[in-house]
Protein backbone atom coordinates (compact mmCIF):
# COMPACT_ATOMS: atom_id res chain seq x y z
CA UNK A 1 0.00 0.00 0.00
CA UNK A 2 1.04 3.53 -0.38
CA UNK A 3 1.15 6.25 1.94
CA UNK A 4 -0.26 9.87 1.05
CA UNK A 5 2.47 12.49 2.50
CA UNK A 6 1.60 16.70 3.47
CA UNK A 7 -1.22 18.28 1.95
CA UNK A 8 -1.75 15.24 -1.32
CA UNK A 9 -4.80 13.17 -1.88
CA UNK A 10 -4.87 9.87 -3.59
CA UNK A 11 -7.37 9.46 -6.15
CA UNK A 12 -8.78 6.63 -8.40
CA UNK A 13 -9.50 7.83 -11.37
CA UNK A 14 -13.36 6.98 -13.15
CA UNK A 15 -13.10 4.76 -16.26
CA UNK A 16 -14.16 6.43 -19.24
CA UNK A 17 -17.82 5.34 -20.55
CA UNK A 18 -19.74 5.49 -23.33
CA UNK A 19 -23.12 4.65 -23.80
CA UNK A 20 -24.64 3.35 -27.42
CA UNK A 21 -27.79 4.00 -29.17
CA UNK A 22 -29.02 1.38 -27.98
CA UNK A 23 -28.45 2.59 -24.35
CA UNK A 24 -25.43 -0.04 -23.55
CA UNK A 25 -22.92 1.01 -21.24
CA UNK A 26 -18.98 0.15 -22.11
CA UNK A 27 -16.37 0.97 -19.73
CA UNK A 28 -13.28 1.79 -22.01
CA UNK A 29 -9.48 2.08 -20.95
CA UNK A 30 -8.99 5.22 -23.47
CA UNK A 31 -5.47 7.15 -23.10
CA UNK A 32 -7.04 10.29 -22.06
CA UNK A 33 -8.89 9.54 -18.68
CA UNK A 34 -11.54 11.33 -16.85
CA UNK A 35 -10.70 14.59 -14.61
CA UNK A 36 -12.85 12.45 -12.46
CA UNK A 37 -12.11 10.39 -9.87
CA UNK A 38 -13.07 8.88 -5.88
CA UNK A 39 -10.18 9.65 -2.69
CA UNK A 40 -8.98 6.56 -1.44
CA UNK A 41 -6.09 8.28 0.87
CA UNK A 42 -5.27 11.90 2.27
CA UNK A 43 -2.03 12.75 3.66
CA UNK A 44 -2.07 14.68 6.94
CA UNK A 45 -2.18 18.13 6.05
CA UNK A 46 -5.20 17.80 4.01
CA UNK A 47 -8.13 19.80 4.56
CA UNK A 48 -10.33 17.02 6.05
CA UNK A 49 -13.10 18.98 6.93
CA UNK A 50 -13.77 19.33 3.36
CA UNK A 51 -12.14 16.76 1.64
CA UNK A 52 -11.68 12.84 2.92
CA UNK A 53 -11.90 9.21 2.10
CA UNK A 54 -15.15 8.41 0.13
CA UNK A 55 -15.56 11.86 -1.59
CA UNK A 56 -15.79 12.32 -5.20
CA UNK A 57 -13.55 14.92 -6.77
CA UNK A 58 -13.07 16.98 -9.57
CA UNK A 59 -9.73 17.49 -10.66
CA UNK A 60 -7.56 19.68 -12.88
CA UNK A 61 -6.67 17.90 -15.93
CA UNK A 62 -3.26 18.54 -15.62
CA UNK A 63 -2.54 18.12 -12.11
CA UNK A 64 -0.85 15.37 -10.40
CA UNK A 65 1.38 12.53 -10.71
CA UNK A 66 -0.16 9.13 -12.65
CA UNK A 67 0.44 6.15 -10.62
CA UNK A 68 0.36 2.27 -10.81
CA UNK A 69 -0.88 0.51 -7.77
CA UNK A 70 -0.92 -3.33 -8.81
CA UNK A 71 -1.85 -4.05 -5.31
CA UNK A 72 -5.24 -2.15 -5.69
CA UNK A 73 -6.08 -2.65 -9.16
CA UNK A 74 -5.53 -6.53 -9.90
CA UNK A 75 -6.82 -6.78 -13.67
CA UNK A 76 -3.83 -4.54 -15.07
CA UNK A 77 -1.18 -2.25 -14.65
CA UNK A 78 -3.06 0.74 -16.15
CA UNK A 79 -2.19 4.14 -14.10
CA UNK A 80 -5.92 4.27 -13.09
CA UNK A 81 -4.55 6.28 -9.77
CA UNK A 82 -3.43 9.77 -9.12
CA UNK A 83 -1.73 11.84 -6.80
CA UNK A 84 -3.07 15.51 -6.57
CA UNK A 85 -2.16 18.00 -4.06
CA UNK A 86 -5.06 19.58 -2.19
CA UNK A 87 -4.80 22.95 -4.06
CA UNK A 88 -5.56 20.73 -7.77
CA UNK A 89 -8.79 19.39 -6.81
CA UNK A 90 -11.38 21.87 -7.73
CA UNK A 91 -15.30 20.32 -6.92
CA UNK A 92 -16.00 17.71 -4.47
CA UNK A 93 -19.69 16.02 -5.88
CA UNK A 94 -22.26 15.98 -3.17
Amino acid sequence: MIKVLGERVLVKIFEEQTISKGGIITGTKMPSKTNKGVIIGVGKLVDIENMKVGDKVVFDKYGGIPIALPEINNDSLDNDFIILKQDDVIAIEE
